[in-house]
């Protein structure tokens, strides 16, 4: 027979203990943490109302409290006909008590992290495609309140990912590897539906294959990544999602994901419960290659490419490596330097033929065919 759900989650004993299941089993919940937890999955608590203690009015920036009043309500903070402390506690900024909403602070702080540490970014780009690697080519903690986070989110990866011509114009800037689009919906939504329970911080990883966003705590409960693909949504953070919506480019409307598909990136999800957290990994086209050029070139891990290439040619840097695998990849086939300008980035002839084709010439790895070898249409084979 089929029992409908109660409504009264997380259900409880008649000594009012609280118990999960686990496996074929269940077992009893102890912990704080982790019963706020299963309130908050419940619909029946939110995180992001919850004062910050220690916090108070002294820890805001007005300058940015007068910026959403102007934006959102056509008036300044004066106008609004309340008393600056009352104005906030009715915006849900600050609390009854006069402390910081969560919300409130990470959105209209001086200096949000100082109370919240764990409420960061750490962004990172690897060599290669292992975590465990010892050397990376970037590395960054990312403070600030949540319109800083998302901004300084993207600079980090428009900084370590390949703008290509993708078709365009020799001298136009070019187009992001990954939809820029498709990656600013995943970064807002980690910020807004992250679980803000688990000190812990948002982080991006970007490897030679791949772009990982992974955020704090898993999927709501009887949420689904297909109900991601359908466009459903639950608001985990609602006050964190209404400041959101009046700041920032987030909708709210549970369509981003849909946005994402329709730019054509490439995800995949990855809801751990056991790990309490939730990623989106966007598979990179071969380095420096645009989506729409894919059809012409075989999807290939480029660090499988000429392993042997440090030993073979020791005159090239080490961070112009996978542009130069990318290269000799192209040159099976003979290619021209436009050609592998417009698929490794580069704007620059000069900057171009220095760093990477003469390495690759000098040790005997390249070779021109026929042309000028100060033409852009100059062939070279391997």
């Amino acid at each position: 027979m089929y029992v409908d759900e109660g409504v009264n989650k997380p259900y409880k004993n008649l000594s009012g203990d609280i118990y999960m299941k686990q496996g074929a089993d269940k077992r009893r919940v102890t912990e704080n943490a982790e019963i706020l937890r299963l309130f908050h999955q419940s619909g029946a608590y939110y995180p992001d109302h919850e004062m910050v203690r220690g916090t108070g009015i002294a820890d805001l920036n007005r300058q940015l409290i007068e910026e959403y009043c102007t934006k959102n309500f056509g008036k300044t903070v004066s106008e609004m006909g309340l008393e600056y402390e009352q104005l906030l506690k009715n915006l849900h900024i600050l609390t009854i008590s006069g402390e910081c909403t969560l919300a409130g602070l990470l959105f209209f702080g001086l200096s949000p992290q100082q109370h919240l540490p764990s409420m960061m970014i750490k962004a990172v780009s690897f060599y290669g495609n292992d975590m465990g690697g010892l050397e990376y080519r970037d590395s960054k903690d990312i403070a600030g309140t949540m319109p800083q986070l998302f901004d300084q989110g993207m600079s980090f990866l428009k900084a370590n990912l390949h703008s290509v011509q993708a078709g365009q114009g020799f001298n136009s800037v070019g187009r992001l590897e990954i939809s820029q689009i498709a990656l600013e919906e995943i970064l807002q939504n980690a910020l807004v539906h992250r679980e803000y329970i688990a000190s812990a911080p948002i982080r991006i990883l970007i490897f030679d294959n791949r772009v990982e966003i992974i955020s704090p705590g898993s999927l709501p409960s009887g949420m689904t990544v297909d109900d991601l693909r359908f466009g459903n949504t639950l608001q985990r953070n609602p006050l964190m999602a209404q400041f959101c919506s009046r700041t920032m480019q987030y909708r709210g409307i549970g369509t981003g994901i849909l946005r994402a598909f329709r730019e054509g990136a490439q995800m995949e999800f990855d809801n751990s419960s056991s790990g309490n957290q939730f990623s989106v990994r966007f598979m990179r086209p071969m380095e420096g290659v645009a989506s729409s050029d894919m059809k012409k070139v075989n999807r290939v891990n480029v660090m499988d490419l000429y392993p042997d290439l440090t030993e073979r040619c020791p005159t090239l840097q080490k961070t112009e490596q996978n542009n130069a695998r990318v290269v000799l990849h192209m040159c099976e086939q003979t290619a021209s330097v436009v050609e592998m300008m417009e698929a490794t980035g580069y704007e620059s002839r000069t900057s171009f033929r220095r760093k990477i084709l003469t390495p690759l010439i000098e040790a005997g790895l390249l070779k021109p065919v026929l042309g000028d070898k100060n033409s852009p249409k100059q062939r070279y084979t391997v």
